[in-house]
C-alpha cells in the first residue's frame, strides 16, 4: 500500500501480536514477565501507539512461539505492502 507510515506498521505489528496472544491463551501480564517488560508496556505495543525494539520484537516472538519473518512477511501481504 503506498504511503504506509511507521504509524501503520506499528498498528499492524500491535494487532497481529494481540490476536496470536490471545489465540495462544496467554494474557498481557505472561508476554510482559516473559520479555522483560511492564503490562502498560505490552498494552501500548499492542495498540500500536510505539514503535518497538527489535529485541523486544523478538522477545515477543519467542515466548508466543512466532516465526519473525513469517510475522513481516504475513503482515506485508495482508496489508499489501510493498517494497520500498
Amino acid at each position: 500500500m503506498p504511503g504506509t507510515t511507521d504509524a501503520d506498521i506499528s498498528l499492524y505489528l500491535g494487532a497481529y501480536l494481540e490476536e496470536v496472544r490471545k489465540s495462544k491463551g496467554r494474557t498481557r501480564e505472561q508476554v510482559a514477565a516473559a520479555a522483560g517488560l511492564s503490562t502498560r508496556s505490552v498494552a501500548i505495543y499492542e495498540g500500536g501507539s510505539q514503535r518497538m525494539a527489535f529485541v523486544v520484537f523478538l522477545r515477543i516472538c519467542l515466548y508466543l512461539d512466532i516465526n519473525p519473518a513469517q510475522l513481516v512477511c504475513d503482515i506485508l501481504d495482508s496489508h499489501n505492502i510493498e517494497p520500498l
